[in-house]
C-alpha cells in the first residue's frame, strides 16, 4: 500500500505545483473501490476503501500528504456495525529530494453526509492510525447515503488540531467497478438480513 502511495506521489508531482492562494486542503488524486470479505464462503465484511493525495494547507503549508482508509460493515450477534479506519502520511517533497513517506498520527476522525457530521460511537484504539466504530442507526445511515449523497471524511493530525475534510468519491467507485459495487450491495443485503435491520 505504501509503494502504491509513493507511485501516486510521483504522478501528482509530475502534474506540477498548484497555486497556494487557496485556503483549504485540495484533493490532487483519489482512488477508491468497494470490496467484500468472506468467511466460509459467506459474505462477512462489506466495505469501501479510499486512497487520497491532497495538498495540506492546514498543517503543511500546501505540501502533499496522503490518507488511506476504509469504511466497512459487519454483523455481530444481530448488530450491524460500521468501522472507519484512517492512516495518514506526509509525502516526500520531491523538490527537496526527499524519498521517505512518513506516517502521521491521526487523533480523531469521522464521516459527514451532506455536511452533517457523524461521529463514531467509540474509538477502536490504534497506534499510528484512527479507528472508530459506528452502531445502528448511524451505521445504516452511512450505508443508505451510498452513492447518492455527498460523503466526506474528516480527521485531525494533532490532539486539539483543526479538522481536514476531504470528499470520498463514492460515485467514482461505483462508476469504475459496477461489479464490485453490486457485490458490495449483495453483501450488505446478506448482513442486513442477518441483523434484522
Amino acid at each position: 500500500m505504501m509503494l502504491r502511495l509513493f507511485l501516486l506521489i510521483l504522478a501528482v508531482a509530475a502534474v506540477g505545483a498548484e497555486s497556494t492562494l487557496h485556503a483549504q486542503d485540495t484533493v490532487q488524486h483519489s482512488e477508491n473501490g468497494f470490496f467484500v470479505q468472506t468467511s466460509g464462503g459467506a459474505p462477512a465484511v462489506c466495505g469501501f476503501n479510499f486512497n487520497i493525495i491532497y495538498r495540506d494547507r492546514t498543517y503543511l503549508n500546501g505540501r502533499l500528504a496522503g490518507v488511506v482508509g476504509s469504511l466497512s460493515w459487519a454483523e455481530n450477534n444481530g448488530n450491524l456495525g460500521a468501522s472507519l479506519k484512517i492512516l495518514g502520511t506526509d509525502l516526500p517533497d520531491v523538490t527537496r529530494r526527499e524519498t521517505a513517506v512518513k506516517p502521521v498520527a491521526i487523533f480523531r476522525g469521522f464521516v459527514s453526509i451532506d455536511g452533517k457530521p457523524l461521529h463514531p460511537s467509540f474509538a477502536c484504539g490504534a497506534v499510528d492510525s484512527f479507528c472508530g466504530a459506528y452502531s445502528v442507526p448511524t451505521s445504516v445511515e452511512i450505508y443508505s447515503a451510498i452513492p447518492l449523497r455527498e460523503i466526506t471524511v474528516s480527521f485531525a493530525r494533532e490532539a486539539n488540531g483543526l479538522n481536514i475534510t476531504l470528499p470520498l468519491d463514492v460515485v467514482g467507485g461505483v462508476r469504475t467497478s459496477a461489479k464490485n459495487f453490486k457485490d458490495f450491495n449483495d453483501c450488505m443485503g446478506v448482513l442486513t438480513a442477518k441483523s434484522g435491520k
